[in-house]
């Protein structure tokens, strides 16, 4: 995914996030044709923020998630604008709320960061 590739590396932003549990699924981004772990109801963890939500699969051989437990599956998602400095990011998902989808095409996270109101236009 060009969006996870193309970002810059999380340490060279300058941020002080290396956990953060307020972070929040962001900017989706339409894909086609890949391989998605839909999680429901905050049943992925990563760096301490528990989340849902599409996201695409970055381990092409990834063919099931065990039936309960956790699975570490590496997600293309960054982390407040930034991408990991090896590969992408292993989320600790529950198995149990979640599911596989191969060939999907819809819309997928691609961030997670802190939610910030835009300001409104309108009260100018």
């Amino acid at each position: 995914m060009d969006s996870y590739w193309n970002a810059p590396l999380y340490k060279d932003l300058g941020l002080d996030k290396d956990s953060y549990e307020l972070a929040e699924p962001q900017e989706p981004e339409h894909v086609s044709g890949v391989t998605v772990v839909e999680v429901r109801s905050e049943g992925a963890c990563y760096r301490g923020s528990y989340v849902h939500g599409l996201y695409a699969v970055a381990d092409p051989d990834l063919t099931e998630l065990p039936k309960r437990g956790d699975a570490l599956v590496p997600v293309f998602c960054r982390w407040f604008g930034g991408r990991e400095e090896d590969g992408a990011p292993v989320f600790r998902i529950d198995a149990a709320k979640a599911k596989l989808i191969r060939n999907y095409t819809g819309y997928v996270i691609t961030n997670l960061a802190e939610f910030r109101m835009k300001p409104d236009s309108r009260s100018r």
